[in-house]
């Protein structure tokens, strides 16, 4: 038997209606779930996931290192 994963993430935290929201490396997704039923017609994609963000986290930790002076010689 297989079930999709929106309707498995309701079912472990104990519920059967709810939003699961899936962030993964290169896009996010979000999947309603009512009474154990993904409801596909509302399944949304967000080109914007772990990928986006550990790049903005790098420019940041970059810009700080920079100002601060702690750059090597090497770079």
């Amino acid at each position: 038997y297989t079930a999709p994963s929106g309707a498995l993430a309701m079912y472990t935290s104990g519920n059967t209606t709810g939003l699961e929201v899936d962030c993964g490396f290169q896009v996010s997704r979000i999947v309603p779930v009512y009474e154990g039923y993904v409801l596909p017609a509302h399944v949304r994609f967000i080109p914007r996931a772990a990928a986006d963000e550990l790049r903005h986290c790098q420019e940041i930790v970059d810009a700080v290192v920079h100002v601060l002076g702690l750059e090597s010689a090497e770079d």
